[in-house]
């Protein structure tokens, strides 16, 4: 009987001026019309339990006519639905807005609806099991939250996330129950840091060296040879049948010098390509971990000596 009285009461608030709008424009006669015949569609919607299509009905209303009882009846589908938080946030508009005495009937009854939404309304605490380091972030269904707090949430399933630099993130699925106090224990897991660079090695630096000094010496090589082959073939053209005439034996002896030097730096250059190429490859070819070689001066009785270090 109570809640047939209080229906026909809102009824009429609509059909009245017992209650300004929110709205700053004068609402036509055909809007108050739309707005009455919706107000009591939603009621019976309300009354058979479809809390939806009676939400969505009212909140149509109160685009028209935003009154208290309006506002009433959009927090009990709210409440009826499951989603306390928001019914009990609407119910609180009511009582913070000053009215007529019809109006405070309307407030003392959202007073009372409050206190019963806060008994049912659960709550969650995140108890964290160690400190997190700075920058640490946690969120309840996306919402930041605070650790050893308690958090108003809905009856059912809620999604609790743990973050931040230097953590591992860490994800919890809860279900919550009205009237119940949760507490939620969550591992403070710190991530582990990524591993050091490996440490910095020349020895592929090493390797293109030798293999480079052992190219050019190697066409050094070649050079002496083009150079030494050059002057003994003017030495056959100067001395035809191994028989040089007086006047040439002065270019004849310089060129035999010439050649000889020539053969002897081919000599050198060519055994120095193959040892710088061989140490150049086996800087490149050889694993990481494989010991240099290594060049030193050893000092030794009356005197020193140039030493090639290594494993190989």
């Amino acid at each position: 009987m109570r809640r047939l009285v209080f229906g026909l009461t809102l009824a009429c608030a609509l059909c009245g001026e017992v209650a300004a709008p929110a709205v700053a424009r004068a609402q036509t006669p055909a809007e108050i019309q739309t707005a009455r015949e919706t107000f009591v569609a939603a009621m019976k919607d309300e009354q058979a339990g479809n809390l939806n299509e009676a939400l969505v009905k009212f909140r149509q209303v109160q685009k028209v006519k935003d009154t208290p009882q309006v506002r009433y009846r959009i927090a009990t589908c709210l409440a009826g639905s499951g989603k306390l938080r928001e019914a009990k946030k609407t119910f609180g508009e009511i009582t913070a807005q000053p009215g007529n005495q019809e109006e405070k009937d309307v407030e003392t009854a959202a007073k009372e609806q409050i206190a019963a939404l806060t008994a049912r309304t659960p709550t969650v605490t995140i108890h964290l099991r160690t400190q997190p380091p700075a920058g640490a972030e946690i969120q309840i269904d996306g919402q930041p939250a605070v650790a050893e707090q308690p958090h108003d949430v809905d009856p059912g399933p809620h999604t609790v996330i743990l973050s931040g630099a230097g953590l591992k993130r860490a994800e919890l699925q809860i279900t919550t129950q009205e009237s119940t106090k949760q507490v939620v224990e969550m591992a403070v897991e710190v991530d582990a840091p990524p591993p050091p660079p490996p440490p910095s090695s020349n020895r592929r630096t090493y390797g293109f060296i030798g293999v480079g000094v052992g190219g050019a010496l190697a066409i050094g090589t070649i050079v002496a040879l083009v150079v030494r082959n050059g002057d003994i073939d003017a030495i056959k053209k100067d001395c035809p049948g191994n028989i040089c005439p007086t006047a040439t034996q002065h270019d004849v002896t310089s060129a035999k010098g010439n050649a000889n030097t020539a053969a002897v730096a081919a000599g050198i250059m060519g055994a120095g390509a193959l040892i710088a190429g061989g140490v150049g490859a086996y800087f490149l070819l050889t694993p990481e971990k494989a010991p240099a070689a290594a060049i030193g001066f050893a000092p030794r009785d009356g005197g020193g000596m140039l030493q090639l270090r290594g494993q190989f």
